[in-house]
């Protein structure tokens, strides 16, 4: 991500299954206000969620790369 200031490490869940992750987001603090901003890719298979992710169906294909993004805003 440009303009990533931080390296945001955690566990995410889907599906019962969690595993560790690790991204870069844009964190700024003022006073009165935080945001953080984060767009990464995933893949899903590492989750079990393998529906459709042969190649060899061609067109009923699904790519195994999801996007994540997001923005959070929180007062002090």
């Amino acid at each position: 991500m440009d303009g990533a200031t931080n390296t945001i490490k955690g566990n995410l869940t889907l599906k019962g299954v969690t595993k560790n992750v690790s991204f870069p987001a844009a964190i700024t603090v003022t006073p009165s206000i935080v945001t953080a901003r984060a767009n990464f890719n995933i893949n899903r298979t590492d989750w079990g969620l393998i529906y459709n992710s042969d190649q060899s169906l061609g067109d009923k294909f699904i790519r195994p790369e999801v996007n994540i993004s997001f923005t959070i805003t929180a007062s002090k």
